[in-house]
């Protein structure tokens, strides 16, 4: 409360941690309303500091719970790998050492017994790269696209060389991202890409991309298996699956884990598919 109100007071008087003054003589009419914003903006500061509280309060808790899971993947993986690995063992020796004493049907069961356990390992090592994503710290950068796809594709072609692929690769800029994760974001789609179009006699896989509004949207099609897009409600969930295992190898991880590294960029990803006509997998990113 002051009887000098001047441009000059008034910034003093905020640099001294004031809200607010009254100039002298005052009237109620004046302060009522003046105490009033006084009493807002101290509600303010009480739930900003109760909100503050509680986020560290949540990420303290989320940070324990995140280090329980790793522990408990990790435990989870050890002892589940241990008796998968004497099955296998055990189901290998009974083929090597005794496969003459038996019938053909027999070596079937035991063939069986350790293709089921290798993929049982598979799924247990996809799980936990799956659950290492959430807690994985983003490096980014700028990152080009057109060199990184150039990379996975000369791979994949090293992996399976014997193939004829007819690979079209368009105008692809660079973004801001991890670079690593990023990588694995065009190997898993471009591995789908090679291993969908394995029975078509002319097999196309595309990579293109294209600007829409403040961000850059990335596609790969195919012209291979495809499926129906009304069962693919939960396409990007874990262990998703649209084909057999005997027609097409995987656990239905890769693209779960497609999904969470786009969605840790703040991205979106999604897809277009017909059964026998292909597939487009696409996903966008800030440049």
């Amino acid at each position: 409360m002051t009887g000098e109100g001047t441009i000059t007071s008034a910034v003093e008087a905020m640099k001294t941690g004031a809200l607010d003054y009254i100039l002298k003589p005052f009237k109620l009419s004046v302060i009522l309303p003046v105490l009033a914003r006084a009493l807002a903006v101290r509600d303010l500061r009480i739930a900003n500091a109760k909100l503050e509280r509680g986020i560290l309060e949540r990420t303290a808790e989320l940070e324990a719970a995140n280090k329980e899971l790793e522990a408990f993947a990790y435990s989870v993986s050890h002892d589940l790998r241990s008796p998968l690995l004497v099955i296998t063992g055990s189901a290998e020796m009974l083929i090597e050492d005794y496969a003459k004493h038996m019938p053909a049907d027999a070596q079937q069961i035991a063939r069986n017994i350790i293709m089921g356990s290798e993929r049982m390992t598979q799924i247990i090592s996809d799980l936990l790269r799956l659950s290492r994503l959430g807690r994985q710290a983003l490096v980014k950068s700028s990152v080009n696209i057109a060199t990184l796809v150039r990379d996975v594709l000369a791979e994949l072609r090293r992996e399976q060389s014997g193939r004829r692929i007819d690979i079209r690769v368009g105008d692809l800029p660079d973004c801001i991202g991890d670079p690593a994760l990023l990588k694995q974001v065009f190997t898993n789609l471009l591995s789908n890409a090679f291993k969908f179009t394995r029975d078509k006699e002319k097999p196309v896989i595309e990579v293109s991309s294209r600007r829409q509004a403040d961000e850059n949207v990335y596609c790969v099609q195919d012209n291979g298996a495809g499926f129906d897009m009304e069962q693919a409600k939960e396409l990007f969930g874990a262990f998703q699956r649209f084909h057999s295992a005997q027609e097409f190898e995987g656990t239905g991880v890769g693209l779960s884990i497609v999904h969470r590294i786009i969605q840790r960029h703040g991205g979106r990803v999604w897809a277009e598919a017909e059964p026998d006509q292909g597939a487009s997998f696409y996903f966008s990113l800030a440049n």
